[in-house]
């Protein structure tokens, strides 16, 4: 076994995860490299402030909402949404436990209640249940945007990746008005294609082949009207059935019924490229 799958099979599962040495960084450490990225990335405020609340009893979330509120209320909008995907990853409380203690924060959130997907022993993400995936809405009180979010956590390492993965936030475009759309500044979520956004669609590449804390993106919409606001996401996978893997982006085509009422999007077929889809909906009331 390699050094690098030796180790991508101890942080399965357990931790945000990484790929497989390419050849490029020969020497380094990859242990102690892993190990200094999860303590600088755990030293964020907003990623402390995320695993306080995770932990912390509702009864003393009450006793502390003022403080815990204002230390919110004064996350940038980055920060806000990193926020939220450390507290909603890997949380083992009801969707209702959690709803009730960002409520107390003054944050309004919604996401359905699922089962957790299973854990994998593969070095090759193969199959849907190798990624947990989430879609979510939050809002901060005095906002006048909802987060749509998507956000995974790839239980293990990638050994064999092709194309840059694909995810999508969908939404119902005849009750949610495109704002904006946020990733995280490392590198790992990237914008893709927004030309489609007045359609309710927005296209971002996952690079599957590095270190991933940050695994996930959003969208801002605005009311329109009054009803349901359905919205979803959906990941696709890309792996290579061979020894030597693809590179570049995948080609997409549109279809205009999507689940959500907007449009939704499907990968091409490549040569030696196999996918997968993985999609998650869910509903907000406006």
């Amino acid at each position: 076994m390699s050094a690098s799958l030796l180790l991508g099979t101890q942080i399965l599962g357990t931790t945000p995860s990484f790929a497989a040495d390419n050849g490029t960084n020969s020497g380094i450490n990859f242990a102690d490299q892993y190990e200094q990225l999860r303590l600088e990335y755990e030293a964020k405020k907003e990623v402390q402030l995320a695993k306080k609340l995770k932990n912390l009893e509702t009864k003393e979330v009450k006793k502390q909402k003022s403080k815990l509120s204002k230390e919110i209320a004064e996350l940038s909008d980055d920060q806000f949404l990193r926020f939220m995907h450390n507290f909603v990853l890997n949380n083992e409380s009801t969707v209702e436990e959690m709803k009730e203690k960002l409520s107390l924060v003054n944050v309004e959130f919604s996401m359905k209640e699922k089962k957790a997907d299973g854990l994998f022993h593969a070095a090759v993400l193969d199959n849907p249940s190798d990624i947990v995936l989430n879609v979510y809405a939050s809002k901060r009180v005095g906002q006048s945007y909802w987060h749509l979010t998507s956000s995974w956590d790839a239980l293990g390492w990638e050994s064999n990746h092709a194309t840059l993965d694909v995810v999508s936030v969908e939404w119902d475009p005849e009750y949610g008005a495109y704002y904006s759309s946020t990733v995280p500044n490392d590198g790992i979520v990237t914008k893709r294609d927004g030309s489609n956004r007045l359609n309710g669609i927005y296209l971002f590449n996952v690079d599957d082949d590095k270190f991933t804390f940050d695994s996930y993106a959003s969208v801002q919409v605005t009311k329109k009207k009054s009803g349901d606001l359905n919205f979803g996401t959906k990941y696709t996978h890309t792996y290579s059935t061979t020894s030597t893997s693809a590179t570049g982006q995948a080609g997409i085509q549109w279809d205009s019924t999507g689940p959500t009422g907007g449009f939704t999007y499907s990968v091409t077929s490549q040569t030696n490229v196999s996918k997968w889809y993985k999609y998650e909906d869910n509903a907000l009331t406006f």
